[in-house]
């Protein structure tokens, strides 16, 4: 199938004219105004504010052309009206386009994607995946998968924004996407959280293991938004329409086989249809035609029963997030007044404390913020919290929420994202003393990383001196390591830098010459320990001791020129 481009003053009908699964619509759909997507963009702000620059994933389709046509135009018109944007509004935008060099669209859509990034003044940049040497992964172009191209994507797309003077994405993800998004889930199991589709804002994360390229912790600095979440197709279309854009449509949107959000889009087209066109169907259930689309069916009936629209999915979806939203901030609410503090690393809850949060929704909500929190595996991962399984989210909220002070009930527990749970006592001045509570003491539990598996607690043990002594000979000024998906470890590269040693004073080179560096776990809490190991012998080139003034918090010693901080954030994004 050939790609198909609307050119200024054709129209996307006429366009698509051999594309089968336009959804119907009786009422001609209006243009989003500068000011209304305005307004959409303000709720995708993200913590901190805006940088100065964002980044457009720019394919070259409708959708994307549209957004970097609307988000060009309100800077450039704030900048016209010498407006002050700094934190509120990004002031420049980029243009990105990956070719994905699959299908004989991709030339056609790179030009188109190039051609409007130059009409709107646009800096514009391309990708490609180079299939022509080797792939990122090694997998030969014949042997690709949706999934396969999915993390080509994101790894090459990350990796283009890091190039630029921005740490924000925006991608074009629009209403009806959402609708396809949430049915997905839905049919593969998913519960109210996975249903509400995505987020308007969130953090790019530090990438999980199976990922063509982890960004660690500079993810955790980078931001992934949608503004047009919001917004349907159709009034994206009728934008392009409006303002003569021209835009590609890929052909394989409309191939159901290729993905299973194509045979969502296809099945919804056909289900929109028939409600417009036979008011007398009372069965919607005879729509369906095999046991994938009864699977779609019965996920729509879930979200929202009865002959709903296309209309209202897209409400019910909306409302969804919403809702998930709002738990969002009670449980922020909810763990101010419940956690207390604790080593990094580390939460401390009482128990009295959450007992006045019952929601369920918003207990869910809690257990995992906190599994994120304090899991090691990589921060944004489903992995992080239990696979988003509801049984270990409930195992968690039934043990937090339980103040019977029965001995299962204060057994200790690892729940899902690598977590232990032991219920503990704090002592006269504070301190933290691993036994269960006296009747007269308030319950509180600690959740801390839990030990690794028999015999894999050396996988916790890194020699990095190749690494610093490469990245001298670079002349980096700082060496960067992400520990544990947990801590940020920095070294400050300089000859100068030393450690002193029974009245001898060893230089950076000369330690790395004569001995190792090592990062290690120490104690239960595996928090991350640096020594200089040598023959035989070993010096603390950065620890932690626990200061009698604040016994239940730990404070880093070593040398100046080593430094480590806590990188997962306990809020809801």
């Amino acid at each position: 199938m050939t790609s198909i481009v609307a050119r200024r003053g054709q129209s996307y009908l006429a366009a698509t004219r051999r594309a089968p699964y336009r959804h119907a619509s009786t009422i001609a759909p209006a243009p989003v105004t500068p000011a209304e997507f305005t307004e959409h963009l303000l709720r995708c702000t993200p913590p901190g504010g805006w940088r100065d620059s964002i980044a457009v994933a720019n394919s070259g389709g409708p959708d994307s052309v549209c957004l970097l046509f609307l988000l060009s135009s309100v800077l450039r018109e704030r900048k016209a009206k010498q407006s002050d944007t700094a934190g509120t509004f990004p002031v420049t935008v980029h243009s990105i386009h990956l070719n994905h060099g699959v299908q004989a669209a991709n030339a056609q859509m790179e030009s188109v994607a190039a051609s409007q990034a130059k009409r709107f003044h646009v800096p514009h940049i391309k990708i490609s995946i180079p299939w022509t040497t080797q792939s990122q992964s090694g997998k030969p172009k014949d042997q690709i998968t949706e999934e396969y191209l999915r993390r080509a994507r994101t790894a090459l797309l990350y990796m283009a924004i890091s190039k630029l003077p921005t740490r924000c994405l925006a991608y074009a993800h629009h209403a009806d996407d959402q609708v396809e998004t949430s049915i997905m889930r839905l049919s593969c199991g998913s519960k109210d959280w996975g249903a509400s589709g995505m987020r308007p804002v969130r953090r790019w994360g530090m990438g999980e293991s199976k990922d063509l390229y982890r960004p660690h912790l500079r993810g955790m600095q980078t931001w992934i938004v949608r503004p047009l979440l919001d917004i349907p197709k159709d009034r994206l279309i009728a934008t392009c329409e409006a303002n003569g854009l021209e835009y590609v449509v890929d052909p394989t949107n409309f191939q159901p086989d290729m993905t299973i959000r194509n045979a969502i889009r296809g099945y919804l087209h056909r289900r929109e249809v028939a409600l417009q066109t036979s008011p007398a169907i009372n069965d919607i259930l005879s729509i369906p035609q095999n046991w994938k689309e009864r699977g779609f069916e019965d996920a729509i009936q879930n979200l929202c029963p009865g002959r709903s629209t296309l209309t209202h999915l897209r409400s019910a979806v909306s409302h969804l997030g919403k809702q998930l939203e709002l738990h969002e901030v009670q449980a922020t609410s909810a763990l101010n007044r419940a956690v207390l503090p604790s080593p990094p690393s580390t939460i401390l809850l009482s128990v009295d404390k959450l007992l006045g949060c019952t929601e369920p929704q918003t207990q869910t909500a809690i257990a995992r913020r906190i599994m994120r929190y304090v899991s090691p595996q990589p921060w944004a991962s489903l992995a992080a919290i239990g696979h988003a399984r509801v049984a270990s989210s409930q195992a968690l909220v039934s043990l937090l929420w339980d103040n019977s002070r029965t001995l299962h009930s204060l057994r200790t527990f690892t729940s899902g994202g690598c977590v232990m749970w032991q219920a503990i006592s704090l002592g006269r001045d504070g301190e933290i003393k691993y036994r269960l509570p006296e009747p007269h003491e308030p319950l509180l539990w600690l959740g801390q990383r839990a030990p690794p598996p028999a015999g894999k607690v050396y996988n916790l043990h890194f020699n990095v001196t190749e690494r610093l002594q490469a990245a001298l000979q670079r002349g980096q000024p700082k060496f960067t390591c992400c520990y544990d998906n947990r801590f940020s470890i920095s070294i400050h590269l300089d000859a100068r830098q030393y450690v002193k040693v029974k009245n001898m004073v060893w230089s950076l080179p000369e330690m790395l010459e004569k001995g190792k560096i090592i990062i290690r776990p120490k104690a239960t809490l595996y928090l991350p320990e640096v020594v200089w190991e040598r023959n035989g012998e070993e010096d603390c080139l950065l620890g932690y001791y626990r200061p009698t003034k604040k016994p239940r918090s730990l404070q880093w010693t070593g040398v100046p020129w080593v430094a480590a901080y806590f990188a997962r954030p306990l809020s809801m994004l």
